[in-house]
């Protein structure tokens, strides 16, 4: 009898056990609303709830049904990853990802005890007739920020929804990006491994709405030729090899965000040409041919005598 009890109690114990890992594992999430009409447009956002683990790797495919959505927009903005290894994009119908985030994410500071999940992406989806369906997520990987990559155990909750019929004009407005990108920095640098050591602008920008699409760069020798030359922008990806590796120019980084909102940002030169008489070599000549220019004249005086 004691045998058996002590039996039960070691298969409960199991049962806790695996209840509780179940609990803290981590899980996707795709987020939006349950109830849509016919010709609206809506978000959907793809979550990462880190359920008290340190993850720093992310990739999957989201799935949804093309008979009753469309594709408008896929955003970036606001994400937890810092490198895409791959950037959310259409395949068929899913939404291919896979980034990574040094560091790892535990959780997004929530108003209550504890963390809430973090945003990977945004989705805006056209609903195009009524119907019911799920947006869900296949091939999901996470990793553990342990220093092995560990898969971390992982769930998905799909978004249910239905679309109904009586559908109005699509509610494009709400989901517009009318503000730029927020403020960055562009830093120089060197490093043998990149480039073979010559100078390099570094940057990246964050536009919590619609996300990034592209960079500009221009390089101008002074900010009176930045209006001249409108058209010479550079699109360019970090790093970007500076063209002026004497570091004299000022240096204009442009950021586009999705919805055309523009940052530019500005650095200053790291060594500026210097005027005329501020250069240390016209004085030295000056001063040279003026000395040379009295000892002829005083030459003269004395032949003179």
């Amino acid at each position: 009898m004691r045998k058996y009890i002590y039996h039960l109690l070691l298969i409960v114990f199991c049962f806790l056990l695996l209840g509780f890992s179940e609990a803290r594992a981590a899980s996707l999430i795709i987020d939006g609303p349950s109830v849509v009409s016919a010709n609206q447009d809506f978000k959907a956002d793809v979550m990462i709830d880190a359920a008290g683990e340190n993850l720093n790797a992310f990739e999957g495919t989201v799935i949804f049904p093309a008979n009753l959505l469309k594709i408008k927009e896929i955003r970036e903005g606001g994400s937890i990853v810092n490198f895409w290894i791959e950037k959310p994009k259409e395949d068929g119908n899913g939404i291919k990802f896979s980034g990574i985030t040094p560091g790892g994410f535990r959780g997004v500071l929530g108003t209550y005890a504890g963390e809430k999940p973090g945003k990977l992406f945004s989705i805006i989806f056209s609903a195009v007739k009524a119907g019911n369906g799920a947006i869900t997520a296949g091939d999901v990987r996470i990793l553990l920020e342990d220093g092995k990559g560990t898969p971390a155990e992982t769930s998905v909750l799909p978004l249910r929804f239905s679309v109904e019929e009586s559908g109005t004009a699509s509610d494009s407005a709400q989901l517009r990006d009318i503000n730029p990108p927020e403020t960055f920095r562009p830093e120089i640098a060197n490093n043998p491994a990149i480039f073979d050591n010559r100078h390099f602008l570094a940057f990246t920008a964050t536009d919590k709405e619609s996300g990034i699409d592209h960079y500009e760069i221009l390089e101008v020798k002074s900010k009176q030729e930045m209006g001249n030359n409108a058209g010479n922008w550079i699109i360019a990806e970090s790093p970007y090899l500076l063209k002026n590796q004497r570091l004299s120019d000022f240096i204009f980084v442009k950021a586009v965000d999705k919805a055309g909102n523009k940052r530019t940002e500005e650095l200053q030169p790291l060594h500026p040409k210097k005027t005329w008489y501020e250069n240390g070599t016209f004085w030295v000549i000056i001063v040279v041919v003026f000395g040379i220019l009295n000892i002829v004249l005083s030459w003269k005086r004395k032949s003179k005598k």
